[in-house]
This record gives C-alpha cells, structure tokens and sequence, in this order.
C-alpha cells in the first residue's frame, strides 16, 4: 500500500501479526545466545568467578550487533514472507515493525544475560556479578553500542544474504573506525591527561547515525518492497 496515512492501530496489529508469527526464532535467538554466553563464561571463569560484569557487557555489544544484522531474516521463509509482502499495511508500517521487533529483541539480550549469571552463580557458588560496576563510561558505551547497532541494522536491510558475515562482520569494522574517528574530533590533551573535550558529543553523534541509518534503511526497505526482491533469496 503506497499512498495511505499512517495507522498507530494499524501498525500495532501488524506487529502483533509479525513478533507472534516469528516468536518460535526469537526464543530460538535467545536459547542461543544464553548457551553460548553461559559456555563462554564458564570456560573464561572456569577457576575464579568474574570480578565484575565487563564480560556481560561485551557479549551484549557483539550479540546486539548479531541481532540488528538479522533484521530481515524472519521473511526468508516463503510463507511468511508471502503474508508480509501481501498484508494491507503501508512500507513505513511495515518497516517500524520490523525496527521495533529487532530492538525488542536487543533488549531481550539482557533478560538471557541475567539468566546465564544466574546460572554461573549457582554453579559457581558465587555472588552475582550482572549489576557489578565496571571502569567502563557508559557515555562512551553506549555511543559503541549505538553506532554497532545503526550499521548492523542498516546493512541488514541492504544486504539480506548471509546477514550475519555482511551485517555483523563487515559491519563491526565500520562502526568502530566511525566512533573511533568521532572521538578523535573530540578529543583533546590538556599536559599529559587526555580527555574528551565535549563529553556526551560521542553520544550525539551516535544519536545521529542511528537516525541517519534508520532513514536510509527505510528507503532501501521501501525499495525493496515494492519490488518483491525478497523472492529472490532462494535463488542466490
């Protein structure tokens, strides 16, 4: 549907339609990641447990990441992808829904990172360390996290073959050497103490390239859409 107004009730009926239809993969996303994440904590920390939740936070980075980069992937089964393309709702509609799905799940992450800790420390018999404070700044966390997951879901959305090696891989280059660059403009040196100049700019500019990623994506995805490239995917 091109040229219709946008519909909150029709939106939220959609990805009701969509996270319910594609549930079954989002628990399998998670089963997943808590098995990998709990195995590699264990085989890290097999002889003491973690001094604090550093590791936590980089598996969030790195699996966020895996997650924005299959943004598309629920609509490569041909009868979803089918309803998808034939469903009475506009590409903006379409698109939010798939946005709002893929940042649902990222948040999800915490919820099987909190279990897998709940797991080492039983095993362990130790205390839980998932709320343990870092030296990580959170500013600057949060400013890695944003650009990694703006360039994941962008490339997600461009590139839907083996959106993993594409998005997450090909994609994590990309972000760092933005944000490092976006420090680097930042920065400056007062003696031998270097410091962030404007401190949240990082942050801002993370801000910024989520939206930018978000707007293109949307283009792209209008794009496709309209040309039902998604059937294509088998024949590749």
């Amino acid at each position: 549907m091109k040229n219709i107004k946008f519909s909150f009730k029709r939106f939220a009926s959609f990805f009701n339609w969509y996270a319910t239809v594609n549930s079954k993969k989002t628990a399998k996303i998670y089963l997943g990641i808590a098995l990998a994440a709990l195995v590699l904590v264990l085989v890290t920390f097999w002889n003491n447990p973690p001094a604090d939740n550093s590791i936590y936070k980089a598996i969030f980075l790195v699996t966020a990441g895996v997650v924005a980069s299959m943004c598309l992937a629920d609509i490569n089964k041909p009868t979803v992808r089918q309803q998808f393309l034939s469903m009475p709702v506009s590409n903006l509609e379409k698109y939010l829904a798939v946005v709002s799905l893929t940042a649902l799940r990222t948040s999800y992450i915490v919820l099987a990172l909190w279990l897998v800790e709940s797991l080492r420390s039983l095993i362990q018999g130790s205390p839980m360390i998932i709320t343990a404070n870092t030296d990580i700044n959170m500013a600057q966390y949060t400013s890695v996290l944003m650009f990694y997951w703006s360039i994941n879901i962008l490339l997600g959305v461009i590139i839907r073959k083996y959106p993993f090696i594409f998005g997450c891989i090909a994609g994590s280059p990309i972000a760092m050497a933005a944000f490092g660059y976006a420090f680097k403009l930042f920065r400056s040196d007062v003696g031998d103490t270097p410091y962030v100049y404007i401190t949240h700019m990082p942050l801002i500019v993370a801000i910024i390239v989520l939206v930018a990623a978000l707007v293109v994506g949307y283009f792209h995805f209008k794009r496709i859409t309209l040309h039902t490239i998604f059937s294509q995917k088998n024949e590749l």
